[in-house]
């Protein structure tokens, strides 16, 4: 089923196992290095696993009061873009704690990489938040 190996190509992609960094740590996701070192390619200062609060955020651009939050499938509920509760609570709070908060769902990511495009899709969405390089 095409379905099902598009879901496997994503959860290799995100896999910590796939990288040489430990697993306990949120940047040995490949999503999560690539969406850090997109940003950092745009011009922009990040820094990575910023705790605040109860939380840890993935990426962060102080200049902006940006949080930028990479959801791989473990933030929905199994089979959908429903995200789970938890995913919901830090939304929530991020929201709370900056004046811009990004998430970017892994299936718009794979699709933009897929199409060469990840750099304008970060462009896009960002300019959708008002953040222009």
């Amino acid at each position: 089923h095409p379905e099902h190996q598009h879901f496997s190509e994503c959860l290799n992609f995100l896999d910590p196992a796939q990288t040489n960094n430990p697993p306990s740590s949120a940047a040995a996701s490949g999503f999560h290095r690539d969406v850090a070192s997109a940003l950092v390619e745009l011009g922009w200062e990040v820094e990575n696993e910023v705790p605040r609060g109860a939380y840890v955020v993935d990426c962060v651009v102080h200049s902006e009061d940006l949080a930028v939050e990479v959801d791989g499938p473990y933030h929905f509920y199994h089979g959908t873009q429903r995200r789970i509760a938890q995913s919901r609570m830090k939304m929530k709070a991020l929201r709370g704690s900056f004046s811009k908060v990004l998430t970017i769902p892994y299936w718009e990511w794979l699709r933009a990489r897929e199409d060469g495009r990840t750099l304008q899709h970060l462009e896009d969405e960002l300019r959708k938040l008002g953040v222009n390089k």
